[in-house]
């Protein structure tokens, strides 16, 4: 540009941190993400309010606004320095009334008005008798169905007889609904559904997390577990809803479901994976760990047995054989 800035103004310029810059001009692209701040649009992208900042899908880092907008937006210095300072090439051209030293006013933001989602929630049905044939049939066990139904997080739809898995958010509202049908293979989210909410169980005492494809994964491994003599409800389980954004030749980034629960509960220090035991479940479980691991959290990746496909295939194989041995037993007493 050709342009001279007074050191002075450089320096003052130097000081104001990314989050800073954001918060002053543009406000409605920064959310609140644990202790730091994420871009609305880039999960990836967080900033600290002492000045640094990360973008980690595209590999930047910097410690003040300068970087971000010479790195990330592709500023040259002097236009980073003006737009940082709210000053222009005229001004310095001109001098100033002040001395040289250019005064840091903020524009007046411009604030983005959010796409309002309207969760099309389907009516809770007044019996459950379907949906609990259907889950203890896959092997559920009846005190883990009663314990989501009794916390409202699984209910059966009035309408299909479906089962329906709610994620709410911090206050408890109901955000996302992922519907399986008791008849056929229909499984999704219903419309208006917001995919940065899980179905899970949280428990205070333990800063480690279950991570599963599906709710019905999530429930066989609870069954799992009290199986094996624990109390489930201490466990930290959240079910993804499918593992979309972390395939092959995808780009490596944090599911926004996961960006939300580690904003919720950043004392999270280990997760564990039970993803399908398949080529794309593995694929996508080494892309999630490289994921967790850049945000400090330890993960380790635990699949079936070979022959079994995901946590709910292994639990009916393992209860039909239970109850095979349960039958040759009866059988052999009655000899």
């Amino acid at each position: 540009m050709g342009i001279y800035i007074p050191p002075e103004e450089v320096d003052r310029a130097k000081e104001i941190g990314c989050y800073e810059y954001f918060r002053m001009n543009r406000p409605s692209e920064v959310k609140r993400h644990g202790r730091d701040y994420c871009h609305v649009d880039h999960d990836s992208f967080c900033m600290k309010e002492n000045g640094a900042w990360w973008w980690h899908s595209r590999g930047l880092h910097g410690s003040n606004a300068i970087s971000f907008l010479m790195d990330a937006e592709g500023m040259s210095f002097q236009a980073a320095v003006m737009e940082v300072l709210n000053t222009n090439e005229s001004y310095y051209q001109a001098g100033s009334d002040t001395g040289g030293r250019a005064e840091y006013h903020p524009r007046k933001p411009v604030e983005r008005q959010p796409e309002e989602k309207k969760l099309l929630m389907p009516e809770r049905d007044t019996d459950t008798s379907v949906i609990r044939a259907y889950l203890e049939g896959r092997g559920i066990d009846p005190e883990v169905i009663n314990y989501f139904i009794s916390q409202g997080t699984v209910y059966q739809d009035a309408r299909y007889k479906s089962v329906c898995f709610v994620g709410s958010d911090a206050a408890g509202n109901p955000r996302l609904i992922n519907v399986r049908g008791t008849k056929g293979s229909f499984k999704g989210n219903v419309a208006g559904s917001d995919r940065r909410y899980s179905f899970m169980n949280h428990s205070d005492v333990r800063r480690d997390v279950h991570l599963f494809e599906a709710p019905i994964d999530l429930l066989s491994y609870a069954t799992i577990i009290k199986e094996s003599g624990k109390d489930f409800r201490g466990f930290n389980l959240v079910s993804m809803s499918g593992i979309s954004g972390t395939g092959a030749g995808e780009e490596i980034r944090l599911p926004i479901c996961m960006e939300e629960y580690l904003g919720r509960f950043p004392e999270t220090t280990v997760a564990y994976i039970h993803f399908d035991n398949d080529a794309a479940g593995h694929t996508a479980g080494n892309r999630l760990q490289t994921a967790l691991e850049a945000r400090n959290v330890q993960v380790r990746q635990i699949y079936p047995p070979a022959g079994y496909k995901d946590v709910n295939d292994f639990l009916t194989a393992w209860k039909e054989q239970q109850n095979q041995q349960q039958t040759e037993a009866s059988e052999e007493a009655d000899l």
